[in-house]
């Protein structure tokens, strides 16, 4: 077992979960005792297998970064596609199992990915299977007499397809390959970890199988199983935080009463005696709000001794000016708003200032289930002595958009035509932002002074 403890580390040590993996093992018999002869394989039962899964921190942090290496030497977009067609991911996934292959020598191993196929044109090995066995994802079956369907893109009559749940990212994953490793056995006494089965009622287990069979293109299927984990599990390697799983967080945001209510008779107090409202905005290079939050949460620090806490602003950035937490993140995984990401072949848009083509991803958006888009996230206070037990859950935040046309429109209205805040009344608020505070926040924080200025006098 010490043979194949280390091997498996081996594996996980070349495919690291910070590069957005996950291995997960099985004995090989355990697979083909539920698979037809076809998709057996041919190895002892004892063998040592691994299934391997992406995470969705892959995309854009593995992926990403090795897809733009690839674009040396003055290579454009289209000579990109020209290498690689519609499916660069295959052509990655193809170099990177075949050095781990290498890497583990003299350790030998096979390796069958996602896209590899019998002669007779059916899979080498059922990946699901695999993921169910290993423990990794629960596999639900469609009933054995459920009647065919027509698939909503093909147009082809075909048999409705098992679905896939991870525990952690619901069908946020993907499966990719499997090592065997042939002279590597596992003890009789080994036993895989079983599933979990994260959907409890054969309702919820029919809707997920309808949303998969018959919606699978708009990726609605992606959040059956409530894939809200913890922070970390969610964040790309750039933005970890570096603290227990367990450890307590608590995202704070702004409330569109939040800016008549309270930021402004405090801004009103900090003008000085014979201080003209010119001279108050200079003082304020950062931008009043900026020092409101700070002042405050620098209070509440202090408040909450002996208990540490740490604070992290929406403004605080790493060295290299990337946040140094993920507010929208935060705030799909504690439940108090619901992040819509833009679809994943987004990656180019019309920008409606320069009406050029814009090479970068279109950014999601966040919408709270009372304010809509009137809010704003503000910070997040993290407890590095206070724990929380391993039954609690986070709550699920509410998903007013409930089409993918919804989404998508809310998308483009934050995407292309944030100044004017129509996307602040996506999802049907029930309070909003006055019109002061719509015009301040439209504009850029210089100019921001002369909505306000009649809250001010000139002290004498």
């Amino acid at each position: 077992m010490e043979v194949a403890d280390k091997v498996l580390s081996d594996l996980c040590e070349l495919l690291p979960e910070t590069d957005g993996f996950e291995c997960h093992r099985f004995k090989v018999g355990s697979y083909n005792k539920l698979v037809a002869a076809d998709f057996q394989l041919p190895f002892a039962e004892d063998v040592m297998a691994v299934v391997v899964l992406n995470t969705p921190s892959f995309f854009e942090t593995t992926f990403k970064r090795w897809l733009q290496s690839q674009a040396t030497g003055g290579k454009g977009l289209n000579e990109l596609i020209e290498r690689f067609g519609a499916n660069p991911m295959q052509a990655y996934f193809l170099e990177k199992f075949e050095r781990v292959k290498r890497d583990l020598l003299p350790v030998k191993a096979h390796v069958i990915q996602d896209f590899d196929f019998t002669k007779s044109r059916i899979p080498k090995v059922l990946l699901t299977t695999c993921g169910m066995v290993s423990g990794a994802a629960y596999f639900y079956r469609p009933s054995e007499n459920a009647p065919y369907i027509i698939d909503p893109v093909t147009h082809v009559q075909k048999r409705r397809m098992g679905l896939s749940l991870h525990p952690k990212f619901g069908g946020h994953f993907g499966f990719r390959a499997v090592y065997i490793f042939p002279e590597i056995h596992l003890p009789t006494e080994f036993k895989e970890r079983t599933a979990p089965m994260v959907l409890k009622t054969a309702e919820k287990h029919k809707e997920a199988l309808n949303l998969f069979n018959y919606h699978w293109k708009d990726g609605r299927f992606r959040d059956c199983g409530d894939p809200v984990g913890s922070y970390n599990s969610l964040a790309s390697v750039y933005f970890q935080l570096h603290y227990d799983a367990n450890t307590l967080a608590v995202v704070v945001l702004s409330t569109p009463s939040f800016f008549e209510a309270t930021f402004k008779p405090w801004l009103q107090s900090q003008q000085l005696v014979g201080e003209s409202p010119n001279e108050l905005a200079e003082r304020f290079s950062s931008g009043p709000m900026q020092a409101y939050f700070t002042q405050r949460f620098a209070k509440v620090k202090e408040a909450m001794l002996p208990i540490e806490v740490e604070v992290l602003h929406d403004f605080d950035v790493q060295s290299n000016r990337r946040p140094r937490v993920l507010m929208t993140t935060c705030g799909h995984v504690s439940g108090a708003a619901f992040f819509y990401r833009p679809p994943e072949d987004a990656l180019f848009w019309l920008d409606p200032e320069t009406q050029k083509v814009v090479g970068k991803r279109r950014m999601g958006l966040s919408l709270h289930p009372k304010f809509g888009g009137h809010f704003a996230f503000r910070a997040v206070l993290i407890f590095p002595h206070v724990h929380l037990p391993v039954e609690f859950k986070e709550n699920r935040p509410p998903m007013l958009l409930d089409t993918i046309e919804k989404q998508n429109e809310a998308i483009a209205l934050f995407n292309e035509h944030w100044k004017d805040g129509r996307f602040r009344n996506c999802g049907n608020p029930v309070e909003t932002y006055s019109d002061l505070q719509l015009k301040y926040f439209a504009l850029p924080p210089l100019e921001r002074w002369s909505v306000i200025a009649d809250w001010f006098v000139e002290k004498r």
